[in-house]
């Protein structure tokens, strides 16, 4: 079969390649320790009562399981408000954000036309015919 033939070619032009195998799985689930106060978050998780393997973060102030496409695992109603307030202050930022980007590099875009459109020579171009 060709398929078979193009991959004895493959194979013999690139020998290391086919001994190449997957050895890193990533995890199905995350856990997050929340910053609550009195908690001493460190590089490696060891130190205060933050669980071993955990990430610290500092926007929640609950411990967390995130599993696949950022699915949070058991919560109260309490940590489901908390959460959400999160993620509404991320998109009144991201609002702010993409505003002040949009009318910026019109500023700015106008800030480097305009010169140009006072120039004499250019003065022709820009009356209407």
């Amino acid at each position: 079969m060709p398929h078979e033939l193009l991959a004895m070619l493959f194979g013999s032009m690139f020998p290391r390649v086919a001994s190449l195998r997957r050895t890193v799985t990533i995890p199905t689930t995350t856990a997050l320790a929340g910053g609550q106060l009195g908690r001493i978050a460190t590089i490696s998780g060891a130190i205060g009562n933050i669980p071993e393997g955990s990430k610290p973060v500092s926007y929640i102030s609950f411990d967390a399981i995130v599993g696949r496409n950022s699915a949070f695992q058991m919560l109260t109603n309490e940590q489901l408000e908390e959460l959400s307030a999160v993620a509404y202050r991320g998109l009144n930022a991201l609002l702010w954000l993409v505003a002040l980007y949009h009318f910026g590099s019109q500023l700015v875009s106008f800030l480097v036309i305009a010169p140009y459109m006072a120039m004499p020579k250019w003065a022709s171009d820009l009356f209407v015919p």
